[in-house]
């Protein structure tokens, strides 16, 4: 009747092979998010039945919304099973016990999130020279930028918008560690 945003949850993460989907009009016409556990036959191949609909019958988890998100609905699963909602204008993570750990509460219409690791673009924490280490050279390299006041995103390590000794001493601390 209204579900979109089908995705399937990633191996390795909480509930995965399974499929988490944005369902519309669930109860009282607002929206909810189903976790869904496929009839998967041993060989991989679905359970088809011929003379009724496809199963499984029912949900494994749900989220229940208190808003309909007609068309702006979307989930994604975070490898520690949390959640992320999106939906008529709003953003926010679950965890497993339906509890929200955050909301954004800016000026913002997602329709679909997506929650990437800071390695996805393999980039190093820390790698401002982009040489492929993070060591003393980034150090200075960042210190330079401090210095002449210059901006790059990826010399932005606490994300303040604003390259200051604030990312040089996380810089520090990370090639510490």
């Amino acid at each position: 009747r209204g579900q979109h945003s089908v995705v399937w949850i990633p191996e390795t993460y909480p509930g995965e092979s399974n499929f988490i989907i944005f369902n519309n009009f669930h109860t009282n016409n607002n929206s909810a998010v189903l976790e869904i556990i496929p009839p998967i036959n041993e060989d991989g191949t679905y359970e088809l039945d011929s003379i009724s609909s496809y199963g499984p019958i029912t949900y494994d988890w749900i989220y229940e919304l208190s808003y309909t998100a007609a068309v702006r609905g979307g989930v994604w699963r975070l490898p520690n099973g949390n959640t992320i909602i999106t939906g008529a204008g709003n953003l926010f993570e679950i965890n497993a016990s339906n509890e929200i750990e955050w909301i954004y509460n800016g000026n913002l219409s997602p329709t679909r999130v997506i929650k990437y690791s800071f390695d996805y673009f393999n980039l190093a924490a820390g790698d401002i020279n982009e040489d492929g280490l993070v060591n003393i050279l980034d150090i200075v390299e960042l210190v330079n930028m401090v210095i002449l006041n210059e901006f790059q995103s990826s010399s932005d390590l606490n994300y303040d918008n604003i390259v200051n000794i604030l990312d040089i001493i996380l810089l520090v601390n990370i090639i510490l560690d």
